[in-house]
């Protein structure tokens, strides 16, 4: 193709279009013309107008040879681009050109139904479910609106929402699926996955799984409920989560104060007082004497210092009534005395020391604090015949006195064994225990 300066033609446009007009006849000008119909002999790119584009079209292709078909820029059928199609074009340029007179004339176009406005073909209406999206006329309502995700129920309307994948069905954007740690648990679609359930008390690890443990500071963690803290006095000493701080650790015996802190105190009673352990009362037969908590009742009044056969001796000590020149009365005094807070045993020599005839006598004395029961016994031997006994009850004091007839045969003395014998009560007081004898024989 011979090369031409396309700028200088453009100029001379104006010149051009009045000398072809004249010696081109309108009628032969519209003899063969394909393109833009008889209506629109200038039109070399079916928009129906004749502008600056049909101008490009013709420009891009002037000189032109065209092999078979009318081509772009041909607009009197001789199949050359040349100065009479550009005389075509000038002469009707800037015309709007008549495309039909009935709707009928319009050709159809896919899913649209077509209408005959001013002359031009237009779009009256798309088939339900679809829209001209791109404006573009050639292909009619191209855009189905009911599936489209860009255009869904209208043009330019897009299903995007925030950590969500989204779809259009029937026309509506709906979630079908949420990014990893999301949920849509309000149903709302248009504000996507808009729960995080890793962090959601309300929906932890999914749509309403709430969060909520007795007694606790709850948090979700990664999609699981945990206890943050516990509520003072409480805690989590089943390591069980679901059921919370599930003790209360101000009464809870077994964890007092904390989890696995007993109240289990040796031979007493206990309670949880304000998360710390309290001794209620002693079992029977114990006392709590040195005030130490931890060693609970300490004191068992039932278990015997010694027994019969390891009993203490006390002294051999003057029993008679009577004693000296001419058998005066004998005075009456302690001769020994002892003191404990539990079972015991003692063994005393009842000595006649004087000459003249008369009995030999011991008192034994025992003094007992308030809120126990001690009774007294006394033997002729370890494990044998019962002297006397004395059982006052609680808190009272017993006396048994041991005495025996003078012999004029010999020696009258004897020894006997005393026991201490519990009975019931606490108290961490202790007992008295006295002989009295004749000191002065």
């Amino acid at each position: 193709m011979r090369p031409i300066h396309r700028l200088g033609l453009v100029v001379l446009t104006g010149c051009l279009a009045g000398l072809l007009a004249d010696r081109i006849p309108h009628t032969a000008a519209l003899a063969g013309i394909t393109k833009g119909g008889p209506s629109c002999p200038g039109d070399t790119n079916d928009d129906f107008v004749i502008n600056g584009a049909d101008l490009s079209v013709l420009l891009g292709n002037f000189g032109a040879v065209c092999p078979g078909p009318p081509c772009a820029g041909d607009l009197n059928g001789d199949n050359l681009v040349n100065g009479a199609d550009l005389a075509v074009l000038l002469a009707t340029f800037g015309n709007t050109c008549q495309e039909c007179t009935f709707s009928t004339d319009c050709p159809p176009r896919p899913n649209a139904t077509m209408a005959c406005l001013n002359f031009q073909c237009v779009i009256a209406g798309c088939n339900p479910g679809f829209a001209n999206c791109d404006g573009d006329i050639l292909n009619g309502c191209e855009t189905s609106i009911l599936s489209s995700p860009s255009n869904c129920g209208g043009c330019g309307i897009s299903c995007v929402a925030p950590n969500a994948t989204m779809a259009c069905i029937n026309a509506q954007c709906v979630v079908i699926g949420c990014s990893p740690g999301f949920a849509n648990c309000d149903g709302i679609d248009s504000n996507g996955c808009e729960t995080d359930t890793n962090t959601n008390l309300n929906n932890c690890g999914g749509c309403g799984v709430g969060c909520a443990l007795a007694n606790a500071v709850s948090a979700c963690v990664a999609g699981q409920c945990e206890i943050a803290s516990c509520n003072p006095g409480r805690a989590n000493c089943d390591g069980i989560t679901s059921n919370g701080c599930e003790t209360n650790t101000l009464s809870d015996p077994n964890n007092c104060g904390g989890c696995g802190i007993s109240c289990s105190l040796p031979n007493a009673f206990t309670t949880c007082q304000s998360g710390s352990c309290a001794l209620v009362s002693c079992n029977s037969g114990f006392s709590n004497c040195d005030g130490n908590l931890a060693n609970g009742c300490e004191l068992n009044h039932n278990q015997s210092l010694n027994s019969c056969t390891s009993a203490e001796f006390l002294g051999a000590h003057c029993g008679d009534l009577d004693c000296g020149f001419f058998c005066p009365s004998a005075g009456r005094g302690i001769v020994a005395s002892r003191q404990a807070n539990r079972e015991r045993w003692f063994r005393v020599r009842n000595e006649e020391c004087a000459t003249c005839t008369s009995a030999i006598r011991h008192v034994v004395r025992l003094t007992v604090p308030a809120g126990i029961n001690y009774d007294l016994f006394v033997y002729s031997a370890c494990g044998g015949a019962l002297i006397g006994s004395s059982s006052a009850g609680t808190g009272a004091s017993e006396l048994v006195v041991v005495q025996r007839s003078d012999s004029p045969a010999g020696d009258d003395s004897f020894d006997y064994w005393i026991e201490i014998r519990y009975q019931n009560g606490s108290s961490c007081g202790n007992w008295g225990l006295t002989v009295e004898a004749s000191p002065g024989c």
